[in-house]
């Protein structure tokens, strides 16, 4: 969960829900100070919606015209409720809208329009037009955690939305318009295994920080 990569511009994530929120828009007020084209992007859950840290972030973001994307994607549980359970308008666009944030809804289950819905909010950045909301209409098929009874959804539920998974809607495309042939889709496949499979090994094998670095990057009045 608490993945950062400085040199790839991860900034750092956190078991706080919606805290990436806030801390995009301060990396894209940064962007702005140092004039930098950079852009900050934010992603969370339907559920982080509700935390009061997207309403300042939409305004300042707003106001000051930062160059931050906000992504919700709205997997339609947080946790187990639903967002009809949650909020009294579920059009969540809307949000991003009462704060003069430009917001679009998108088939977050649809590479194609994701990307061109994220390409279009980059380049409104990058040209000093400021923020944008994207809704990614999306779905979970596990659990949200080891454990998880998901004795809010049924089985048939999951299955629909499976039949309608990116990976595999993608690839059909590819085919039927002669991108790509099988035997070149099953290489990028294995490929994608092999790089995953690499990654978890190099975790497994890694040692341990060594205990003097606990205290490191961490100020005396936490202590």
């Amino acid at each position: 969960m608490h993945i950062g990569v400085k040199e790839l511009g991860i900034l750092g994530t956190n078991g706080i829900v919606g805290a990436g929120i806030g801390l995009a828009t301060g990396a894209a007020l940064a962007a702005q100070a140092q004039g930098t084209d950079d852009v900050a992007v934010a992603y969370f859950g339907d559920g982080a919606t509700n935390q009061g840290v997207l309403a300042e972030a939409f305004n300042l973001a707003a106001i000051w015209n930062l160059p931050v994307i906000f992504v919700c994607e709205n997997n339609h549980f947080a946790q187990s409720a639903t967002l009809e359970e949650m909020v009294a308008q579920p059009d969540l666009r809307r949000r991003g809208e009462a704060y003069g944030v430009p917001s679009v809804d998108v088939d977050g289950m649809d590479v194609e329009a994701v990307s061109n819905a994220a390409a279009a909010a980059v380049h409104r950045a990058r040209s000093g037009q400021g923020p944008s909301f994207i809704v990614a209409d999306t779905y979970r098929y596990l659990g949200h955690m080891a454990g998880d009874t998901e004795i809010y959804r049924t089985a048939e539920q999951v299955e629909q939305w499976k039949g309608r998974d990116p990976i595999a809607r993608i690839a059909k495309k590819l085919l039927d318009s002669n991108v790509l042939d099988e035997t070149q889709l099953q290489t990028i496949a294995a490929a994608a295994l092999t790089a995953v499979d690499a990654a978890e090994e190099f975790a497994k094998a890694s040692p341990y920080p060594d205990v003097s670095s606990a205290f490191t990057q961490v100020s005396e009045v936490n202590r």
